[in-house]
């Protein structure tokens, strides 16, 4: 015996069985703008910021530079690895991303900024061990000297990140 819905006849409707089903339109959620979490670092995350997007556009720069031929480096100063361009690639990205969520204010931009900090450091590190180990220290040139400023002017800025960071999540946020 056949059932009603077998003899009306439908038209075919692609995929029509298979799609899901619309729901009741819900409720819209009221976003408001959420106020920095710390208040009284407000200024210094600003600074930060500066900061860290300078980083970013340095080290962008400086591939750019050296990439074109405008920079030349002298002797085994800097060798062209995969790791080292790597860690390079690492800290402008996340020094960005950071840079970018504290100027919006994210209630996530401690973790990121931790993040950009571990890199900076690591890299500058890396970066002035290498530079003492294979250098003679007697004898440095200019550029040598230039690298090492800018390796611990790193070094200092992701020392400051790491401290805004923790400095940051400790706080209860204000109500």
């Amino acid at each position: 015996m056949a059932t009603e819905h077998d003899q009306t006849p439908r038209k075919l409707v692609y995929l029509r069985d298979h799609s899901p089903r619309t729901r009741g339109r819900a409720t819209r959620t009221e976003r408001k703008p959420t106020p920095p979490p710390h208040p009284e670092l407000a200024s210094e995350a600003a600074w930060l910021a500066r900061m860290l997007l300078t980083v970013a556009g340095g080290v962008v720069v400086y591939w750019l530079l050296l990439a074109s031929g405008a920079i030349r480096l002298e002797g085994e100063a800097w060798n062209w690895t995969i790791s080292q361009s790597l860690g390079h690639l690492f800290v402008a990205l996340t020094a960005a991303w950071a840079a970018r969520l504290m100027v919006r204010g994210a209630t996530r931009a401690p973790l990121v900024v931790a993040l950009a900090a571990g890199g900076l450091i690591v890299v500058a590190i890396e970066g002035l061990v290498h530079l003492v180990v294979n250098g003679d220290l007697s004898q440095i040139s200019l550029a040598v000297r230039t690298d090492i400023l800018t390796r611990t002017a790193m070094l200092a800025i992701g020392i400051w990140a790491s401290s805004y960071a923790l400095r940051a999540e400790r706080r209860p946020p204000a109500p």
